[in-house]
């Protein structure tokens, strides 16, 4: 399996959350073209590793927000500043985990998300 469903963070996929109550991995967009890079490669990165796809597909829902969509209360928790990837409860939207991308090697990030997410596996059932 490979490949990850990013949905977009609207009323339908509020929906969702509340039917489906799983962990939500948001990853934020940002206005800084460096930064924004290193979202995409990331990205693009997560959606080649088939363990983290198992997880996403399987345990976690997968958010993408766009720099210029932070919905407010995504703005709140400071998302897009304080974070561009966190692990949220599907219970009150807060973060579990959070992880920092200002490492420069994608390869060792898509590994730290891996691990986070195998650590939260089955946290919510």
């Amino acid at each position: 399996m490979t490949g990850i469903h990013w949905l977009q963070w609207n009323d339908e996929t509020l929906d969702v959350f509340a039917r489906q109550r799983r962990p939500i991995v948001v990853l934020v967009d940002d206005r800084d073209q460096a930064v924004a890079a290193r979202v995409g490669a990331l990205r693009a990165a997560m959606s080649e590793h088939g363990q983290l796809c198992a997880l996403m597909a399987d345990h976690f829902h997968g958010v993408f927000v766009d720099a210029d969509a932070i919905p407010e209360h995504l703005a709140w928790l400071d998302a897009g500043t304080a974070f561009h990837l966190a692990v949220l409860s599907p219970i009150g939207w807060t973060p579990i985990a959070t992880i920092d991308l200002t490492h420069d090697d994608t390869g060792v990030l898509v590994e730290l998300v891996a691990q986070t997410l195998a650590a939260l596996e089955g946290i919510w059932t």
